[in-house]
């Protein structure tokens, strides 16, 4: 089951992103361009 609270982040990444990309690749970009970490559980949207 999916919910969502008023506790849950989202973060959005303004550039545009090919998700056909490793998830190695993808993760690099959350950690080392959004300086977040993937492990938190917060939620991520690329536009």
């Amino acid at each position: 089951m999916f919910s969502l609270t008023s506790s849950d982040r989202f973060y959005l990444y303004p550039y545009p992103t090919d998700m056909r990309k490793s998830f190695y690749t993808l993760s690099g970009i959350v950690t080392n361009q959004m300086g977040k970490d993937v492990q938190d559980g917060d939620a991520l949207k690329t536009s």
